[in-house]
């Protein structure tokens, strides 16, 4: 193992850093990819591959200044300001500080991103990518009332280094901007990423900036909203809080709300549970969220499912507890369970052997809609999560006339009757009761499936445009 990071150290010092930055990242991409499928210990776990892959480039360089300069400094001081005396804060040694040269790159990294937008640009949507998720299909609905309703110029730009594959999904006339890659392979420490996009929303001078989940676009806003502010009108769309393996809360609720509030026109949300919580924990005014719904599709069906399979569906990360379903599942051996998804967000994902290793789970891979899995054997929807706004999802099976077994986290409450939900949500048995019920009982499943409709119904399009502001 030392002979092999001795390889690694060799071949980045004297090869990757010889090459043009773009050239050097992927490169680098590259070699923690094999190292990560070959030798998994010499990498941190749970970092994403393509932070690990960014070159942690050195600082500034320094130098005492020049006798002459510093006698300027002094004569400064003497005959316009004290402040100035170099001695009071420079300390006892005046030096001049190098900005290493690779950082031009980002010039020529905003330059490149600049000309690939082509003319004016009305409305711009930031996002960390697009795939299957939630946020995901927010943004996607906000560029089709953007650029199909009212007629906007929409660029939609993807700022981390991950593949979009949900970029086929935006409206045709939306131009989508694979920036991800370009903006991780500069310099990390300076975070000249944020200040390339920073630069690129202040020079587009759109009349709406939209922030979905992109890390570079809440950063900008903390660092340059006043001048965002003063060209375009800002707004950030919030679902729940996040939290990290000690449960603690990581979210941009939680490490940016706060300090952007004031450069905010909206906060756009999807329920009312989390927003309570960050009127009081935060201090920021209630007025500033906007509630806006997010819309249901269409049915897929007028009868009550009478199937006796269960289904599972969404993402294979952490906070879908794949551990919870697993028990579950356990828990039911005489129930047979379909279960669908895929890892979505980087070092996010949660281990799928304990849902292998048993008889009566069918595993499926990713899918592209909620149309395509649900099946004439399917009686219930399970869904399972530690914390949530409004899933989409939710909308997704009730379109189907599925009754739903979901827990009382987040903002379920504001779409599903408080009364049907799973409580407390890491309760097993509460699950397994409520599935068995719902199987077993056709009035009652009619019944279930009757209030979801009853919850769809105010959830159109046409409210979900009305609303975004």
């Amino acid at each position: 193992m030392p002979l092999i990071r001795g390889l690694v150290r060799f071949v980045d010092r004297h090869l990757v850093s010889r090459l043009p930055a773009g050239v050097q990242y992927s490169a680098m991409l590259l070699a923690v990819r094999l190292l990560r499928r070959y030798f998994p210990s010499m990498l941190p776990q749970g970092v994403p591959d393509e932070v690990l892959a960014r070159r942690h480039r050195a600082g500034a360089s320094s130098e005492p200044l020049p006798a002459w300069a510093v006698d300027e400094l002094y004569g400064l001081a003497v005959d316009v300001d004290a402040a100035m005396h170099p001695i009071a804060w420079l300390g006892g040694e005046v030096r001049s500080y190098q900005v290493p040269f690779e950082r031009a790159e980002s010039g020529s990294v905003y330059f490149r991103l600049k000309a690939s937008i082509a003319g004016p640009v009305d409305a711009v949507i930031l996002v960390p990518w697009l795939k299957q998720g939630g946020a995901d299909r927010w943004a996607i609905a906000l560029s089709r009332v953007l650029a199909e309703e009212r007629s906007m110029r929409v660029v939609v730009l993807s700022t981390e280094a991950s593949e979009s594959p949900w970029k086929t999904r935006l409206p045709a006339s939306v131009q989508f901007i694979e920036a991800g890659r370009e903006l991780a392979s500069l310099f990390y420490f300076g975070d000249d990423a944020v200040e390339v996009v920073s630069r690129l929303l202040i020079q587009l001078a759109p009349k709406a900036i939209h922030v979905v989940a992109s890390r570079h676009g809440w950063e900008a806003i903390r660092k340059h909203g006043l001048s965002l502010r003063s060209r375009s009108e800002v707004y950030a769309s919030l679902f729940c809080d996040e939290y990290d393996v000690q449960s603690i809360r990581r979210g941009y609720a939680e490490t940016h709300l706060s300090e952007c509030a004031r450069y905010l026109d909206a906060v756009l949300v999807d329920n009312n549970a989390a927003v309570l919580e960050w009127v009081d924990r935060h201090g920021v005014p209630k007025e500033l969220f906007r509630r806006v719904n997010f819309p249901g599709g269409d049915s897929l069906g007028s009868h009550v499912a009478s199937g006796k399979r269960v289904l599972w569906a969404g993402r294979f990360d952490r906070q879908k507890r794949l551990d919870l379903l697993a028990r579950l599942a356990q828990e039911t051996p005489d129930l047979e369970w379909d279960v669908h998804g895929v890892s979505v967000v980087p070092g996010h994902g949660a281990s799928l052997e304990p849902l292998r290793r048993l008889p009566n789970v069918t595993l499926y891979g990713e899918f592209a809609s909620f149309a395509e899995i649900v099946k004439e054997w399917h009686g219930v929807y399970v869904y399972t999560s530690a914390w949530d706004g409004m899933p989409t999802i939710l909308l997704d099976a009730a379109g189907a006339q599925l009754p739903i077994v979901a827990p009382n986290v987040g903002g379920i409450s504001d779409f599903l009757m408080a009364e049907n939900l799973v409580s407390p949500p890491d309760s097993v048995q509460a699950f397994a009761n409520d599935i068995r019920e719902l199987l077993g009982c056709p009035e009652k499943r009619a019944l279930r499936v009757a209030q979801q409709n009853a919850a769809l119904a105010g959830r159109t399009w046409a409210a979900f445009g009305s609303a975004v502001p």
